[in-house]
């Protein structure tokens, strides 16, 4: 590979005709992603869901479930989170490339991010407060949030980052990357949505033992993460939206909030905040 590379090089640099033709290096500076590589990505990580799904009908896992010790069941979601994370890492540098796990990951957008993120929550605390002026009598209590802490940071943050990662911010990228029409673009992003919703089957059905209505939820949220993705563009944001989304604790009145208009107001102006620094629409 290298005396082919140096051969390459010397020849541009000899023959001024061939001054402007790319080098080897040039062509994998953005390489294209195919399709069937992205739903490789994809399937190979269902089908460890719902492998990771299958643990919690064995016996032994039960008590790190029931018990009131939380953080076995810490240990177990950490491991579960860990062993995923590697086998995005390995795929992905396979078929992309390292700048598609880089780039999601830059510190300022991850700093913008969750600031957004945490003060949206925290407007939503206000706004409940004078909705509920009961709310002040209630305050959610120390305990309460010293459970939830370490659950939220150590399980509910690992495992929303993994779902946006790959369900939102892959599809995104390739999108992109691919320069997909609209429409192509869209064909896409619903299909990746359907089976987003399919890896909830395990959970859902089998294991809580729902109906089949009950998968309208993940169907709805996802949708609600992709619009929230694609108008940010900033994983941290969606990541901490999803994380609230399947384990909130607030300050006042109850703990399970459903109402997210503020953080869909925030993602329309980021929106148009993103969109007018870039020039226009994308």
């Amino acid at each position: 590979m290298l005396p082919y590379l140096y051969r390459k090089t010397t020849a541009a640099i000899e023959s001024p005709n061939n001054l402007e033709q790319p080098t080897l290096e040039d062509t994998t500076i953005a390489p294209k992603v195919k399709l069937w590589q992205l739903w490789l990505i994809l399937l190979a990580n269902g089908m460890y869901a719902l492998l990771a799904n299958l643990l919690f009908y064995f016996n032994i896992i039960e008590p790190s479930r029931s018990s009131a010790d939380k953080w076995p069941f810490i240990g177990l979601g950490l491991m579960i989170y860990s062993v995923q994370a590697m086998l995005i890492y390995f795929l992905v540098k396979k078929y992309a490339d390292l700048r598609w796990l880089i780039q999601a990951f830059k510190a300022q957008d991850w700093l913008r991010g969750l600031t957004i993120g945490l003060l949206v929550w925290g407007a939503a605390n206000l706004f409940l407060a004078l909705r509920l002026p009961e709310g002040f009598q209630r305050l959610g209590s120390t305990r309460g949030f010293e459970r939830f802490l370490p659950i939220f940071i150590l399980n509910s943050m690992p495992g929303a980052l993994i779902e946006e990662y790959l369900f939102r911010y892959l599809p995104v990228r390739f999108a992109e990357n691919r320069r997909l029409s609209r429409e192509r673009t869209l064909l896409l992003f619903m299909a990746v949505l359907v089976f987003f919703t399919a890896t909830h089957i395990p959970a859902y059905l089998w294991q809580y033992q729902n109906p089949l209505s009950s998968l309208w939820g993940p169907f709805t949220m996802g949708a609600a993460y992709f619009f929230v993705y694609y108008a940010t563009r900033n994983l941290a944001f969606a990541t901490l939206f999803h994380a609230f989304s399947n384990n909130s604790w607030m300050l006042v009145g109850r703990s399970e909030i459903k109402d997210y208009s503020l953080v869909i107001v925030a993602s329309v102006i980021w929106f148009f905040w993103r969109t007018y620094r870039r020039g226009g629409l994308r």
